[in-house]
């Protein structure tokens, strides 16, 4: 090989291969599938943590042709992704080899790989394209795909519509939410950036719904929506399964709301004509909605009035429609459109919806009454709540088996006569405990209060009372002491009562006649004292 020298600058001559134009690399686009998706793998592994893919393969190529030995060309490829299998390798090494190469000339174009590769970071060459569009780094990714099984599908399925609906109502953009986590500049390496995924420690921060939604309901959707690939939480996939449920409610709204302005016909007469919905089925559809909504506040003990109030700044007793729709939303109430819009016409005055007259029809006793309308007689379980007072609202405890009523009533008659005995106000002891006056109190609180008062209760009347008084759910653990007190109270009447029956069953002996009929004679004093001289001066 000789050299020429020429103004002090040595030129190598060019060889037969070097003097022929190299051939335009293909696009990445036009790649076989199965290079496509070794090369998406190779880009979310350097994207995560920043790897220049270049510097691997400088001290392979010292003339910086663009080529190397395919087994250079492996080692640099074991360097910037190791999670490789080797038949992923040994297909990247046959298909950017060169066949027009002799064997013993560099062969692989890892040149062509590495801008392949490093084009999730941006494009190449926009010196000479002052007008083109760059894309933002890791638009390549794949985004929103990774949901996967979990463990309860109905429960998912079911937690998904009520954030859709908190969504809508509440006017939440969600993946606005997120996107400061993810386009941060120091954010965690284990979720790439502009790849809509987050931290799991990310979503906990961020979510904008932890409080509406229990702790099992959350541990779904992050086994849901985590990506297997990358780690992290896919929120984009979340949000694009969050909008497809609000489109399907509005169209299903807009298709009710359709169908509601033609007749609507209930049954075919036995001559072939129809008949149309009379006013009779329209009062039993309005108690059936009146009986739902009171069974559900009963049921779960919800403050109505209390949250109304919330929203009514100026105690009107009336709220616009929307801010009764948030507060259905909020109270976890699933209304329909058309359950709404009745319960609209049902309560409407003034353009505004009256609230103060729909609790006053769901609670049973009106918020405004006098102490004399509310009655003070003892109310059986089955009959209706325990004992009721103005500025409570109706409760409902569980039934019970007929066994376990027994041992409820043996237990609170207990406490009730306890109470009575030492004069212990039950109550005062709760409210020490309740400091938000929820009317409610943990199990552990409930324990901790019946050892402090010394009650001597049993294991089993303990659990029954836990089960008569502690909420239907089941990752509840709130126990509704004011149900409790109301009970007691009642006891203490019933026993009342049963006191006085007995006083009037026995009336006392008296101290003119005997048992027999006889008269008692009088008692005369002692002859010493009958004539004992008067004391005087």
């Amino acid at each position: 090989m000789t050299y020429s020298f020429a103004r002090g600058l040595c030129v190598r001559p060019m060889h037969a291969w070097e003097g022929t134009p190299a051939p335009a690399a293909p696009d990445p686009e036009e790649y076989p599938e199965e290079i496509k998706d070794i090369l998406r793998e190779i880009q979310a592994y350097i994207f995560t943590r920043r790897i220049r893919t270049k510097d691997f393969f400088l001290d392979y190529d010292p003339l910086r042709c663009g080529r190397c030995t395919p087994n250079q060309f492996v080692r640099g490829l074991n360097s910037v992704a190791p999670q490789l299998k080797p038949a992923q390798m040994k297909t990247l090494t046959e298909f950017f080899s060169d066949p027009n190469m002799d064997v013993m000339m560099p062969q692989v174009r890892h040149l062509e790989f590495i801008r392949a590769v490093d084009g999730v970071f941006g494009a190449f060459h926009l010196e000479k394209q002052p007008s083109a569009k760059v894309p933002r780094p890791g638009h390549c990714l794949k985004l929103g795909d990774d949901i996967n099984p979990c463990d309860d599908e109905a429960m998912v399925e079911q937690t998904l519509r009520r954030l859709a609906l908190l969504v809508k109502t509440r006017g939440v953009i969600f993946a606005k939410c997120f996107q400061d986590a993810e386009r941060s500049l120091d954010t965690s390496l284990l979720c790439p950036r502009f790849a809509g995924k987050v931290t799991e420690s990310q979503f906990y921060s961020h979510f904008p719904f932890v409080q509406d939604i229990s702790e099992n309901e959350l541990n779904l959707i992050l086994q849901r929506y985590y990506s297997s690939d990358s780690g992290g939480i896919n929120y984009m996939a979340m949000d694009r399964e969050l909008t497809a449920l609000m489109e399907e409610t509005e169209s299903l709204a807009s298709a009710r709301s359709t169908s509601s302005r033609r007749p609507r016909y209930t049954a075919k007469s036995p001559m072939g004509g129809l008949r149309l919905q009379g006013p009779q089925d329209q009062e039993q559809l309005e108690a059936e909605l009146l009986a739902k909504l009171k069974a559900e506040v009963a049921a779960r003990r919800l403050r109505l009035h209390g949250c109304f109030q919330e929203v009514d700044r100026l105690r009107r007793g009336a709220v616009t429609m929307g801010q009764a729709r948030t507060v259905f939303t909020i109270l976890r109430i699933e209304l329909d459109s058309k359950e709404l819009d009745m319960l609209q016409r049902m309560f409407a005055v003034t353009g505004l919806f009256n609230y103060r007259e729909l609790c006053n029809m769901i609670l049973e006793v009106p918020l405004d009454a006098p102490m004399d309308a509310v009655p003070l007689s003892p109310i059986s379980i089955e009959q209706g709540p325990p004992y009721l007072k103005r500025h409570e609202r109706v409760r409902q405890r569980h039934v019970l088996q007929p066994d376990a009523e027994e041992l409820l009533a043996e237990a609170e008659m207990w406490i009730a006569r306890r109470a009575e005995q030492w004069t212990i106000n039950v109550k005062s002891h709760f409210l020490d405990f309740d400091r938000l006056r929820s009317s409610r109190v943990t199990r552990s609180q409930f324990l901790r209060i019946m050892d402090m008062l010394q009650m001597g209760l049993n294991e089993g009347h303990l659990q029954v009372l836990m089960e008569a008084y502690c909420d239907s759910s089941k990752d509840s653990r709130d126990f509704s002491y004011l149900d409790l007190c109301n009970s007691l109270e009642k006891r203490t009447q019933e026993m009342h009562n049963s006191a006085r029956k007995w006083r009037r069953s026995t009336p006392e002996p008296s101290k003119y006649f005997t048992r027999k009929g006889k008269v008692i004679p009088l008692r005369q004093p002692p002859l010493s004292a009958r004539c004992a001289r008067p004391a005087t001066r």
